[in-house]
């Protein structure tokens, strides 16, 4: 398994992985690149795939704060948000979910940021 940045071609699996891991949350494919791919804090370089042998096998999302979520309050560039991780499988949680987990922390990390939240 290798971990790297993402590619454009790489988002409609990233929705089908995102409706897979949540099925109890519907969100329809526009709402969802919105609200992870076209929100203020996006950086292509803070999204990580997991994959083995050319197939997707799940993604995080790892934005660092660089504009307030809310008009009026002060952007803190010390947080960081894992904002969503997501495999195909429940059997992949280990070595894909870890090993993604593992690198959006790292990359939070170089960045300094020194809070880190889960979603936003």
């Amino acid at each position: 398994m290798t971990v790297r940045t993402v590619r454009s071609a790489d988002l409609p699996v990233l929705f089908e992985i995102y409706t897979a891991a949540f099925p109890f949350e519907y969100v329809p494919e526009k709402r969802f690149l919105r609200t992870f791919f076209l929100e203020p804090n996006f950086d292509p370089a803070s999204v990580f795939v997991a994959e083995e042998a050319g197939s997707v096998l799940g993604f995080a999302i790892a934005p660092v704060q660089r504009v307030p979520l809310l008009a009026g309050f002060p952007v803190r560039t010390e947080t960081g948000y894992v904002s969503a991780l997501a495999v195909r499988d429940r059997s992949l949680v280990a070595e894909a979910g870890g090993g993604l987990l593992d690198t959006a922390i790292r990359y939070l990390t170089a960045k300094g940021v020194r809070n880190i939240s889960t979603g936003y």
